[in-house]
């Protein structure tokens, strides 16, 4: 599997989340940011488990951030599906964001992931 850099956009301004792929060799880096001031929040590393068909998560979160959540869903989410090592870095910032904006960022999280999950296959499957 080789593929330079991927990315993927899902909603628009302060809403907005992209990400970034890489591959490592056999593996893939990925970057997530979005809001109003992306950042370095959370990184999160998914080693694929071919006996279980799953993956193993580790996080480590910036103190204050709550970026975990979305550091590790990409990483297990991609790792799962392309079977590999996955590491992710996220980072999204909305100043005094409410929990309609939280679920909303959260949810274009979520579909910019499987957006990425479908370009990186059709890079792979070429």
């Amino acid at each position: 599997m080789f593929f330079k850099c991927i990315s993927a956009t899902v909603g628009s301004m302060k809403y907005a989340v992209t990400a970034e792929a890489s591959s490592l060799g056999g593996d893939i880096a990925v970057t997530v940011g979005g809001g109003t001031q992306p950042h370095i929040g959370a990184v999160s590393l998914a080693v694929y488990e071919a006996e279980r068909d799953s993956a193993t998560v580790s996080t480590v979160t910036v103190h204050t951030h709550r970026d975990d959540a979305v550091a590790s869903y990409f990483a297990k989410a991609i790792s799962r599906e392309m079977k590999c090592s996955v590491t992710v870095t996220a980072g999204i910032h909305v100043d005094n964001a409410s929990e309609e904006d939280i679920l909303l960022l959260r949810r274009n999280a979520a579909d910019c992931c499987g957006e990425l999950i479908c370009k990186i296959k059709a890079l792979v499957e070429e």
